[in-house]
C-alpha cells in the first residue's frame, strides 16, 4: 500500500492544456467517483487550481499509471500520448514530499502564495464528502496542512504583497503609466476581483474603476467598497468599449468574450489600445483576441515573469521551509511505516493472549487448590514468558518497518504464526489506534478551487 502521485502544473503544462482538465465548472464528486471506479486507486483526492491538477492515490498495484493517465487524457478531452508529455508523476516518499512542498506554496506559480493551503483543504473536503478519502488520504492531506501552516507561521515565505493580482496591477501600470484618469474594468466580482480592487487604489495614481459581474449584487458590493461604478452582465461590451485595461477573473467554464464581440469593440474604439489581463483558468478571453491589432492580451502564464521579479525577498526562506517539510516528512513517514506492521503486532498479542487465557480456563481446575493469590501469579508467570517469547518478532517487524521492509517482513511473520488477514478497521479507528493527525480545524472551503484565485 503506497501513496502515488500524477500531475501536472504550470512548470509542465500550459495554460491551454490547464483549463481542459480543470475541475471548474464541473462534480468534484462525479470526478471523484470516475477516477476511482476507472482506476487501482483505493483512496483518492483530486487536487485542482489555476496553476496545477494533481491526483492523490492509495493503491497495491504496481500497473496503476496506465489507468490513471487514460482517465485523465478522458477528463480533458485530448488523447493519451498528447498528456502524458506533460504529466509528472511520483510513488511512495517523493509523492508525499511533492503535496507537502505544494501546500507550503514552494511549488506555486508565486512562492509563498498562501490560496493554495486552502485549496489543498478543500480538496480533502471534497474527497471525504465523495467517500473517496481514507485514512491514509486524509493523514496524507492532514500533514501537509499541517506543515503549509508551520511554514506561514514559523518563516516569512508568506510576506510581502506578492501574488497574481499585484503582477496584473504592475503589468497595467508598465503600460499604462500613471493609471490615473484612465478606466480600469473588472470582470468578475470573486476574491481576486476584491484584491485587485483594493491593490489598483493603493497607489496615488487610482484609476477609475468599473465593475462588470454576472451576479448583479456583487458587482455593486464590490463597487461601492471601493468608489466604483457597475455595468450589467448583459452590456459586457460595452463596459469593454469604454475601459483602457480589462481584469478578468471569472469562474466560468468556457470564455466569456468571443472573438466576434472583441472585433465589435475594437471598430467602436477606433484605434484606442486596450490590455486585456485574463487571469482566470479557464481563461476568459478566447486566444483568438490577442490577434486583433490594438489588442494586449495576458493570460496567467504571462504574468510569470512579472511575478519573479517580486520574489527575492521570500527566496531566503526557502531553506526553512524546505527543512520543515523534510521534518514533517519524516513523522508522516513514520506513521506509514507503523501501518505496515501494527496491525500483525496487535494480531500477535491478541492471539497470544487468546492462548493464555484458554489454557489457564483448561487448568484451571488443577490449580483449585492454590490460593487465589498464588493463581494470580502462575497466571503472570505464563503470560511473562509468552511476552518474552513474543518480544524478539515485535521487536523485528518495528525495526523492518523503520528500515522501509514492514511489507515483506509482515508477510514472513504471518506465514510464521499462522495469522489470518487483518480484518478491515475503519478509518477513525485505524486513525486512533495508529497515532493520526489531529484533524484540520480550520474553517472549510466549499469548492476544488476557485477559478479567480490561483496559487
Amino acid at each position: 500500500m503506497r501513496v502515488v502521485l500524477v500531475g501536472l502544473s504550470h512548470k509542465t503544462a500550459p495554460v491551454e492544456l490547464r483549463e481542459k482538465l480543470s475541475l471548474y465548472g464541473r462534480s468534484p464528486a462525479d470526478a471523484l467517483h470516475g477516477l476511482r471506479d476507472a482506476t487501482p486507486l483505493e483512496e483518492c483526492a483530486i487536487l485542482s487550481t489555476c496553476n496545477r491538477l494533481e491526483v492523490y492515490g492509495i493503491t497495491r498495484d504496481e500497473d496503476w499509471q496506465e489507468g490513471v493517465l487514460r482517465f485523465l487524457a478522458h477528463q480533458g478531452g485530448v488523447t493519451p500520448g498528447v498528456l502524458q508529455d506533460h504529466l509528472y508523476s511520483f510513488e511512495g516518499t517523493p509523492a508525499c514530499r511533492h503535496l507537502f512542498r505544494v501546500a507550503c506554496g514552494l511549488d506555486s506559480m508565486v512562492v509563498g502564495e498562501g490560496q493554495i493551503l486552502a485549496q489543498v483543504r478543500d480538496a480533502l473536503q471534497c474527497a471525504q464528502e465523495a467517500g473517496t478519502a481514507g485514512t491514509l488520504i486524509h493523514a496524507l492531506c492532514q500533514h501537509a496542512l499541517r506543515s503549509g501552516k508551520r511554514a506561514r507561521t514559523e518563516t516569512e515565505i508568506g510576506r510581502g504583497a506578492v501574488s497574481i493580482s499585484l503582477a496584473a496591477v504592475k503589468l497595467a501600470r508598465q503600460i499604462f503609466q500613471p493609471l490615473k484618469n484612465r478606466t480600469v474594468l473588472l470582470v468578475g466580482a470573486g476574491e481576486m476581483g476584491k484584491t485587485t480592487a483594493r491593490l489598483l487604489l493603493a497607489d496615488g495614481d487610482a484609476p477609475s474603476l468599473h465593475v462588470c459581474n454576472r451576479t448583479a449584487a456583487r458587482a455593486e458590493e464590490l463597487a461601492r467598497r471601493f468608489g466604483g461604478t457597475t455595468s450589467p452582465w448583459g452590456d459586457l461590451e460595452g463596459a469593454l468599449r469604454q475601459a483602457d485595461v480589462v481584469l478578468s477573473s471569472t469562474g466560468a467554464s468556457e470564455p466569456v468574450v468571443r472573438l466576434e464581440m472583441m472585433r465589435r469593440v475594437m471598430r467602436a474604439r477606433r484605434g484606442r489600445p486596450l490590455l486585456l489581463i485574463d487571469i482566470a483558468v479557464p481563461r476568459d478571453f478566447e486566444p483568438a483576441v490577442g490577434g486583433l491589432d490594438d489588442v494586449y492580451l495576458y493570460n496567467i502564464d504571462d504574468l510569470q515573469e512579472v511575478v519573479e521579479k517580486n520574489l527575492e525577498g521570500r527566496q531566503s526562506e526557502v531553506a526553512q521551509v524546505e527543512a520543515i517539510v523534510q521534518e514533517d516528512l519524516a513523522r508522516y513517514s513514520s506513521w506509514m511505516r507503523g501501518l505496515e506492521v501494527g496491525p500483525t503486532i496487535q494480531q500477535l498479542q491478541a492471539l497470544a493472549q487468546g492462548i493464555v487465557a484458554g489454557e489457564m480456563e483448561r487448568v484451571g481446575g488443577r490449580l483449585s487448590h492454590l490460593s487465589e493469590r498464588d493463581r494470580n501469579v502462575v497466571d503472570v508467570m505464563v503470560r511473562g514468558v509468552v511476552n518474552k517469547l513474543l518480544r524478539p518478532p515485535i521487536l523485528h517487524l518495528r525495526a523492518a518497518a523503520e528500515s522501509g521492509n514492514g511489507y515483506h517482513e509482515v508477510e514472513h511473520v504471518r506465514a510464521v504464526f499462522g495469522l489470518h488477514s487483518a480484518q478491515p478497521v475503519d478509518a477513525d479507528g485505524l486513525a486512533a489506534t495508529q497515532g493520526a493527525p489531529e484533524r484540520e480545524t480550520g474553517a472549510p472551503g466549499t469548492a476544488v478551487g476557485h477559478a479567480g484565485d490561483p496559487e
